[in-house]
């Protein structure tokens, strides 16, 4: 079996539509969330490199426009899919990624515990977009 990319993204579409398609004839609401923005170096290094030269922390993080190339085939997907089948999506990047770049730290603290696991804080931070999918359903009349 061919592990290309071509292959490897045709069974990602295949697999991603099965599994809607199971979910959706249970009647199961779907939420799909989109990939954090990655970033290229662990949290600590770039923490500790920065302070050591005295660098500022907002500076720490990887450009929007490279998130977005990064993830272009999956987040293109995620879109076509909840567009074709009204579902839902969170994107992430839509939180964490400001004036074009998605920064590693906030005044809060680091977002992530490495270069792509959300940290308290970076889950945090997207709480905002989750809330609305966990709220008790309200009693009709």
């Amino acid at each position: 079996k061919s592990y290309s990319r071509e292959n490897s993204r045709k069974a990602m579409e295949e697999g991603l539509k099965r599994t809607i398609d199971f979910l959706k004839s249970r009647n199961i609401q779907i939420i799909m969330i989109a990939q954090v923005p990655e970033h290229n170096v662990r949290i600590e290094n770039a923490l500790s490199r920065t302070l050591s030269i005295g660098g500022d922390l907002k500076t720490i993080g990887i450009s929007q426009k490279d998130h977005e190339t990064r993830q272009g085939f999956v987040a293109n997907l995620l879109r076509t899919y909840s567009e074709k089948f009204a579902l839902d999506l969170i994107d992430p990047a839509r939180t964490l990624c400001e004036n074009g770049k998605c920064l590693m730290t906030s005044s809060e603290g680091p977002l992530y515990t490495d270069y792509h696991h959300l940290s308290s804080f970076g889950a945090l931070k997207i709480k905002p977009q989750l809330e609305p999918f966990f709220k008790p359903p309200q009693p009709s009349n």
